[in-house]
């Protein structure tokens, strides 16, 4: 094999064609060949990345959105709040100038409040598979840690973690995490924290 042959076998990784160079081809073409094949032969292994999604910071006081190689901070607070949404198909945060009011919930909710099954995760795990649009959920930032994704394959953005964290514990014990499920497809969630509690809110999207 040839150092061309070593080099091309390398980055394609697939066993070197066989071409008898010493036949009528010469060895040029037995390379052009190589070439040939190598160009034309799509990988099927490719892992598609994830262009972006979301987490909370340790400390539970940020939300940053991972967007293509970049990393952008939210601050969560009382007065500007953040809404996170979705835009074909890709999740979007901005920031929120008034908290949630009566004229962001409907009357009546629609199945599209309700995302599709999503696999519960940890056994023994509390989960609350579809918010309704206009409940709140609460969570406590003292002795607790929780964080957020996206499901992108359901359109729903995931919140979990475990409250009440016993600090004396010392050896490994098994704990059940509380998890919950909020539905993006025409809503969007708002994120506020305020004396050490964090609240998440789903709210139709306009």
């Amino acid at each position: 094999m040839t150092l061309f042959e070593r080099i091309t076998s390398w980055i394609t990784g697939r066993p070197r064609p066989i071409i008898d160079t010493a036949s009528t081809e010469s060895g040029q073409a037995a390379q052009n060949k190589i070439l040939e094949l190598t160009t034309s032969t799509t990988n099927t292994n490719t892992t598609k990345i994830m262009v972006n999604t979301i987490t909370l910071s340790s400390d539970m006081e940020k939300l940053f959105l991972i967007d293509d190689g970049r990393v952008i901070e939210f601050k969560i607070s009382e007065d500007k709040g953040i809404l996170v949404g979705t835009l074909n198909g890709q999740i979007t945060v901005a920031t929120a100038l008034r908290p949630p009011q009566e004229v962001d919930m409907p009357l009546e909710t629609g199945e599209d409040d309700t995302p599709q099954p999503v696999a519960p995760g940890a056994e023994g795990a509390r989960v609350k598979p579809g918010m309704p649009v206009g409940e709140k959920v609460e969570v406590s930032t003292k002795n607790s840690q929780y964080t957020v994704f996206f499901n992108r394959g359901n359109t729903v953005m995931g919140l979990i973690g475990i409250g009440e964290i016993d600090t004396s514990i010392i050896s490994p014990e098994r704990i059940n995490p509380e998890v919950f499920f909020f539905s993006l497809t025409n809503n969007v969630v708002d994120i506020r924290r305020k004396d050490g509690k964090i609240t998440f809110q789903l709210i139709r999207r306009f």
